[in-house]
């Protein structure tokens, strides 16, 4: 079975994974340039997206915190993300 965790985001640059179990964050995923704003996971494959205040989308590998692509073409906050299972494709 899985671990209880929490993703946070804010305006430090920084998102956090917390370990609920043991009230501990446990991973940490930088990448953006500035504040973030908005995340969602996916909800079939262990994949984070974040979006903020430089524009960007950004996509992260939950298991080994790589940042896998940077989705470019806002121009301006990314205050919004929306992932779903049946269709592999992310709205922001």
């Amino acid at each position: 079975s899985r671990h209880p965790y929490m993703f946070s985001c804010g305006l430090d640059k920084q998102v956090k994974c917390w370990d609920l179990e043991y009230n501990k964050v446990i991973r940490h995923y930088h990448g953006h340039l500035s504040g973030i704003y908005a995340m969602d996971l996916h909800p079939n494959l262990d994949i984070l997206f974040t979006g903020g205040r430089d524009s960007t989308c950004r996509v992260w590998d939950m298991r080994t915190k790589a940042q896998i692509h940077v989705l470019t073409g806002h121009d301006n906050t990314v205050c919004s993300i929306l992932t779903q299972g049946s269709d592999p494709q992310v709205i922001k």
